[in-house]
């Protein structure tokens, strides 16, 4: 009996619960003064066990008179309590897994000085691309003259290699970012929205990378290189992008 106990119990069963269950299979039919009897489970409870069995698909009951008879369902129902343990189990394993990868997940950062290395670095991170990746990027659309120079070439790096751009600029300034790229307006049109969202820097988003790029008296780009926070920032990016104009 101890057992098949443990054996129920790996299913979920109580002690209660198999033994209740047994009675019922060896009685079949029957209300619920000789289960207590057979079974060993106190009157007062036997209907709460009753009640859980029930639920995990194992009693079933109909009703004659004013009585309440009780039956076994088939003990191959347990099988089935055994196969969605089992699932759940492995669906708690994916979970765990996917924690691991997040937290095994290495990210890096680093930081460029000046027009030459910010230029540099821009042309290293498309130059692996592949045709039809897409960059998205945000700002405020107000930035020095060498910024949007720099802009138009990291821009033109993009086009070549047939990068698909998405770019989206604070709604307060477009006019002002319209007239800082008078020249090929209707290319940039193409890919640009404007958002309600006043941006606090110039920031893009590409290939497991964000760049944050800060146009003080020494311009500096910082790139922060890891899947999940690249992620992060692309749906902030696409929410912001599905709402802009």
């Amino acid at each position: 009996m101890e057992k098949q106990q443990d054996i129920l119990g790996e299913v979920g069963l109580s002690n209660w619960e198999s033994q209740l269950y047994n009675a019922l299979l060896v009685l079949g039919e029957t209300t619920t003064g000789p289960l207590v009897e057979k079974s060993g489970v106190p009157q007062s409870k036997i209907y709460g066990v009753l009640d859980k069995l029930r639920e995990k698909g194992l009693v079933s009951y109909v009703i004659k008179g004013k009585m309440k008879y009780f039956q076994a369902e088939s003990p191959e129902k347990i099988l089935v309590l055994l196969s969605e343990k089992e699932r759940g189990v492995k669906e708690e394993v994916r979970r765990l897994k996917q924690l691991e990868v997040q937290q095994k997940e290495s990210v890096s950062v680093q930081i460029f000085e000046g027009l030459k290395a910010i230029r540099l670095i821009n042309s290293e991170i498309v130059k692996n691309a592949k045709k039809g990746d897409s960059f998205y990027g945000y700002s405020s659309g107000i930035y020095p003259a060498y910024a949007n120079e720099l802009y138009h070439q990291f821009g033109e790096l993009r086009r070549l290699q047939k990068i698909k751009d998405h770019l989206l600029i604070s709604k307060d300034n477009k006019k002002v970012f319209e007239e800082s790229i008078e020249e090929g307006i209707d290319y940039v049109k193409e890919k640009t929205r404007y958002s309600i969202a006043s941006f606090p820097q110039d920031t893009a988003i590409f290939r497991g990378k964000v760049i944050l790029y800060l146009w003080s008296e020494i311009p500096r780009a910082m790139v922060i290189t890891g899947e999940q926070i690249a992620q992060q920032y692309k749906d902030f990016f696409l929410s912001l992008w599905k709402a802009a104009s």
